[in-house]
């Protein structure tokens, strides 16, 4: 069985724009049938409280449709944002990119 992949790479800050934005496209994703989302943060330098909010409604978006959202390559400010808000515990969260694919699409 092949599964569907597909990537974004946000950049800035994720508030609440960026972060709808980010929604919308996930939504896309999910109502495509794709099996599996990788949201790459390298190039995220923070996330503030709307985001936060924002993020939340995508993972329900995510899981009410079976898919799987991993998110990798997060800095350390983002890392203790996600820890103090428990999100951490919602997502899957891989180093970097070839980390995912080590243990996530191509196992």
């Amino acid at each position: 069985m092949n599964q569907t992949l597909k990537i974004l790479q946000p950049c800035g800050i994720l508030d609440d724009i960026n972060t709808n934005k980010l929604h919308q496209y996930i939504h896309n994703f999910v109502e495509d049938g794709v099996d599996i989302i990788l949201v790459d943060f390298e190039k995220i330098t923070l996330i503030n409280s709307s985001g936060i909010g924002a993020l939340a409604s995508t993972i329900k978006t995510v899981k009410i449709a079976g898919c799987q959202l991993c998110i990798c390559s997060i800095n350390a400010q983002v890392r203790m944002i996600l820890e103090l808000t428990k999100m951490d515990r919602l997502l899957k969260i891989f180093a970097n990119r070839k980390e995912f694919e080590k243990q996530v699409f191509f196992a």
